[in-house]
Parts: C-alpha cells; structure tokens; sequence
C-alpha cells in the first residue's frame, strides 16, 4: 500500500510532471513550459553540485574525473 506514496515522493515524479508541463506547453495554448525549464535548470543544477560534492571532491583530480565520467555516460548514446 505504500507504493504509490513512495513514487509521488521522489524526484522522477517531479521532473515527469514538469516533462508533462512543457508537453502541455508545446501542444496546447497553456503556457507553463518556461516555468518548467527554468525548474528543470534549477534540479539539474542542484544535482550536479549534490553529485560533486559527494563524489568528485574527494579525488585526487576531481575536475579530470568528472569530465571522464561525464564522457563515457554521454558519448555512447551519441555514437
């Protein structure tokens, strides 16, 4: 029973409803898609700081390794 308490909770909720957001915004007259991407640059901003903090920092080279880990998570979906 718990369940669907736990989905609405975490961030995948929040980032479909503003995915939903600027859905609605490029198929409808409603114009709430702007505000939808300026919070999709706040999260992503969020967690990429959230993410160097609890990884990066404590490396001996921590901008190399991010730029490395950002590499092999990117790339293959282009090639």
């Amino acid at each position: 029973m718990a369940a669907p308490l736990t989905i609405v909770q975490g961030p995948g909720f929040l980032r479909l409803t503003l995915a939903l957001l600027v859905f609605v915004h490029h198929t409808t007259r409603v114009s709430l898609g702007m505000a939808a991407v300026y919070v999709f640059f706040e999260l992503s901003g969020f967690w990429i700081c959230t993410m160097w903090n609890e990884r990066y920092v404590k490396a001996l080279f921590p901008y190399i390794i991010y730029l490395v880990s950002r590499w092999w998570r990117l790339v293959p979906a282009f090639v």
